[in-house]
């Protein structure tokens, strides 16, 4: 799911901690302060001597920092109850991190263990603990003889796992680990942590990733090849695939004329409409590409849709201009499709050219790459999900509402003007929405009060830690409010949007919009081509899961390519509430909402959780029968 924070990517140790285990022991007599939600944490800041790069790489000053960063962790579960199973995950897993560091292999499988016993996600509980264990074994082992002594007991508890559950994050830990090189984990340090670490001192969430680079560099790094050896040679015993269970439940309109058209709006990063010209909104009263606001309605040109710029500014275009030429955009596109084949598992030439980028790049050279990078994969996101949202529905009308994300890793300087400007920017959308008859958006999109307080300290603005959480609070207000609002003004539109990839609680964390509670909001998570719940899925305040991994769409220019995240997921469900409008046109918002929540079937994960799995087929029978029922 894009956001305004603009990030991409995380080192290796994140992939290898994705959850973490539960509270410190609480001291006797001792009442907890409850944490329900993330910006109650506490804040601490580390100094920064020299240079981020170097508390990465020189062992004293590492130290230091370490011994203080563990002191607060420890520190803040025995005098907190968080209430957040992902925050718990990332305080423990920085503890393990530690650990792991500093050759407590004990304690870090003690941590890993915790792990397992809160963890939800099948796929994920099983695979806690597998590294801590083998890089245990290997340190008890002769040094000349230790990367042997890895691979035998890394290839021993990976063979020992039920690979059709998870055999996804086996391929997505695999291309992952190929790439991780040293080079691109410095590149991070240097393009998401140095521009802060200017001010003299750090936060604790950029203190993580200096956590994580240094054990992607000391402690994974002698051991990467033995890693991507095991988990290819386990990959390729298993040429069974997951059971695709998404085509049995679709519901195509394809070849139907008993249709009415229904306008879609995809607010997003844009739409390359020469893909979608029969399945267009089209604005009669606007004369193309003159520069004129003929209709006088204060959008120039706006005969598919609207735009607006960084800062929340009217501008024009269905796409954004990309900053390179057409070469550069070739060469992002197949990095692009290089990066989801090697998380898929897939050796194709993309994957191999982005390997080898990997493993050449100098750190000064990442930022300026990613940057790059990042602007194609927003440039391209837009058009990929109006791709899933009009599939096999000719009466689909899209309508393109454009949001510039930002690509830079010091992302625009978050202000009240700023803020105000992009919460007069979701009325004015919302309103254009409604002047021109759309009956459902999508927004696989979102944002929380602690991109501001990233962004602050990536600019080194707003103060201390305390003064940022407050400033921070403040602007995402304005900005939530503003978008709120906007949504509760259009009872007559249903909302659909992606619930996040950060495998987290979006009511914790506050995201908008995919922790709002509307009557006309639908929030959509991930799950596999089986219908497994996807390792990188946000969960809470979720209302149906739809399948979000290798999904197919368009690229502009025309190009298929397959990708993943609840962005897929989201335009899934409003694919399907477009169809059920394009037969039955006069539902209401709360007909059409119960229609695919009813028709969707639940799915039990272990014992004490269930989903419900979106099903086109059967939404259409339950209207159908509700309808019939009525009358």
């Amino acid at each position: 799911m894009c956001s305004r924070s603009g990030r991409w990517g995380a080192s290796l140790a994140v992939l290898l901690f994705l959850a973490v285990p539960v509270a410190a022991q609480q001291s006797v007599g001792e009442e907890k302060v409850r944490i329900e939600r993330a910006d109650q944490l506490p804040r601490h800041t580390y100094p920064v001597r020299q240079s981020a790069t170097a508390l990465v790489e020189d062992d004293a000053q590492f130290g230091i920092f370490a011994e203080t960063l563990e002191a607060d962790l420890r520190s803040d579960l025995a005098k907190y109850e968080i209430t957040d199973r992902s925050t718990l995950k990332e305080y423990y897993g920085t503890l393990g991190s530690l650990a792991l560091i500093e050759g407590d292999y004990a304690s870090a499988i003690i941590y890993a263990e915790r792990i397992r016993s809160i963890e939800d996600k099948p796929a994920l509980r099983i695979l806690a603990g597998t590294l801590e264990r083998a890089l245990a074994e290997a340190a008890a082992a002769p040094v000349s003889y230790q990367e042997q002594a890895f691979e035998d007991a890394y290839r021993k508890v990976i063979s020992g796992l039920p690979y059709e559950q998870v055999q996804a994050e086996l391929k997505t830990l695999k291309g992952m680990t190929e790439i991780m090189s040293p080079g691109i984990t410095l590149g991070f340090i240097q393009g998401q942590v140095e521009p802060a670490a200017k001010s003299g001192e750090i936060s604790r969430e950029l203190a993580n990733l200096v956590v994580q680079a240094r054990l992607t560099i000391e402690v994974l790094e002698p051991f990467r090849e033995e890693i991507v050896a095991v988990l290819g040679e386990t990959i390729a015993a298993h040429t069974i695939q997951k059971p695709d269970i998404w085509a049995a439940r679709d519901a195509s309109l394809e070849g139907r004329v008993d249709l009415t058209p229904v306008v879609i709006g995809i607010w997003d990063s844009g739409v390359d409409v020469l893909l979608f010209q029969d399945r267009l909104f089209v604005n009669a009263a606007e004369i193309p590409d003159n520069g004129l606001d003929d209709d006088r309605n204060g959008f120039p040109d706006d005969v598919h849709g609207i735009a607006y710029d960084l800062r929340g500014g009217k501008t024009t275009g269905s796409l954004i201009a990309l900053s390179y030429g057409e070469d550069d955009e070739a060469k992002f596109r197949r990095y692009l499709k290089g990066v989801v084949d090697l998380q898929a598992g897939i050796d194709t030439p993309a994957a191999s050219e982005f390997r080898r980028l990997a493993a050449e790049i100098e750190p000064e050279e990442f930022r300026p790459f990613f940057e790059g990078f990042l602007q194609y994969a927003n440039y391209a996101h837009g058009t990929h999900v109006a791709g899933i949202a009009a599939r096999d529905n000719p009466a689909a009308r899209v309508l393109v509402s454009r949001i510039t994300f930002d690509h830079r890793l010091v992302p625009e300087l978050p202000t009240m003007e700023l803020s105000e400007a992009l919460a007069r920017s979701y009325r004015e959308a919302v309103a254009y929405f409604r002047d021109h008859g759309v009956r459902v958006v999508n927004m696989s999109w979102g944002t929380t009060p602690e991109y501001y307080e990233t962004a602050l300290e990536a600019n080194n603005a707003g103060g201390t830690g305390e003064e940022r959480r407050a400033l921070a609070r403040r602007l995402f207000d304005v900005e939530s409010s503003g978008l709120h609002e906007a949504m509760i003004s259009a009872p007559e539109i249903l909302f659909v949007t992606a619930a996040g990839n950060t495998d987290g609680d979006n009511r914790f964390v506050e995201d908008m919009p995919s922790s709002f509670d509307l009557p006309n909001l639908v929030t959509a998570a991930a799950v596999d081509r089986a219908g497994d719940e996807a390792a990188f899925t946000s969960y809470g305040k979720v209302e149906v899961y739809a399948n979000g991994y290798e999904v197919e769409s368009y690229l502009p220019g025309g190009e298929i390519h397959a990708l993943s995240g609840t962005s897929m997921a989201s335009p899934q469900v409003v694919n399907l509430a477009a169809k059920l409008l394009a037969v039955y046109p006069d539902l209401t918002v709360s007909q059409l909402r119960k229609a695919i929540i009813e028709g969707a079937e639940e799915k039990a994960i272990g014992e004490e959780k269930t989903i419900r799995l979106v099903n086109p087929k059967q939404s259409f029978e339950v209207l159908a029968e509700r309808l019939t029922s009525a009358e």
